[in-house]
């Protein structure tokens, strides 16, 4: 992944998916620690209101029996551990009489049970710990229902704060993409951000230093020019003396000064593409410096 908004926005997202999934996992705990409450004062409640009832109203049909919803399960025993009712004939409940609140595992998976006793049985309520996770759940999922429609919004948001964020550096990448191929003037920085005009900082030193590559491009230019002036005219020279010599000796003469007219040439232009090809020395880091302690 190359793109700088693409990274930015994976990460925010990701961030607030994080987020999110902590935060649904924290209130799923405590929506289970409000139903563990919740549903523990009903099977207390539901024990002590049966406690001093005889077992034949357990047994009459007309009682109302606990709310489906809550699925409790009743169980009556008589003081020498004897079954005597259940409410739910099938449940897999363990046949320990237990007094109190207490948590079992069966074969059929949790519970959650509170028996307490009176002069002639013991009453024990029991509710599958299924039943709890599945209303924390519930409770989590009424909670953040509101921040996952939200979501989308959040997301658009993020992606329009990172558009804005990167408005500077796409500012910059026009500018530069709109300067002529010799427009070497230092770019300004003054309205980017911090994060931003390190790189218009070093831009700018990059254009300096081009400009001052150029320029000393043109100076020896200038000075090749002006080098290559004299050898030059003084070959052009020796060739109009080589054409009206008249005699053979003179003839000579002329060509053997020709000819050391262009050795001399020669060897100014190696020395010149020499120097051309030498590289530019490191520019000196101007320092103050105390006079007195020369």
């Amino acid at each position: 992944m190359t793109s700088l908004r693409a990274r930015l926005l994976a990460w925010l997202m990701a961030g607030v998916v994080f987020v999110g999934a902590a935060g649904g996992w924290v209130v799923y705990r405590n929506a289970l620690v409000e139903a563990d409450a919740f549903f523990d004062y009903h099977l207390r409640q539901t024990a002590l209101i049966l406690r001093d009832e005889p077992v034949e109203y357990l047994l009459a049909p007309q009682i109302p029996r606990a709310d489906a919803a809550y699925d409790f399960v009743v169980q009556v025993w008589s003081l020498d551990g004897v079954r005597m009712y259940q409410s739910r004939p099938h449940a897999v409940l363990p046949r320990v009489i237990t007094l109190g609140f207490a948590t079992v595992t069966t074969s059929g998976g949790a519970w959650r049970v509170f028996g307490v006793q009176s002069l002639t049985k013991v009453i024990q309520v029991a509710q599958p710990m299924s039943v709890r996770r599945q209303r924390a759940v519930e409770l989590a999922l009424e909670t953040l229902k509101p921040f996952a429609l939200l979501l989308p919004a959040l997301a658009l948001l993020i992606w329009l704060a990172v558009g804005r964020a990167l408005e500077p550096l796409q500012r910059l990448t026009a500018l530069v993409k709109a300067r002529r191929v010799n427009a070497l003037e230092p770019l300004p920085d003054a309205p980017l951000p911090d994060e931003v005009r390190p790189l218009a900082t070093a831009l700018n030193d990059l254009l300096g230093r081009l400009r001052a590559a150029l320029e000393r491009e043109r100076a020896f230019m200038a000075d090749a020019a002006h080098e290559l002036r004299t050898p030059l005219t003084a070959l052009h020279l020796q060739m109009g003396i080589l054409a009206r010599a008249s005699s053979e000796a003179e003839r000579a003469a002329a060509t053997e000064r020709l000819s050391a007219g262009v050795q001399r040439a020669i060897r100014l232009v190696e020395q010149l593409l020499s120097l051309a090809r030498q590289e530019p020395r490191a520019v000196t880091q101007r320092m103050p410096v105390r006079l007195d302690e020369l």
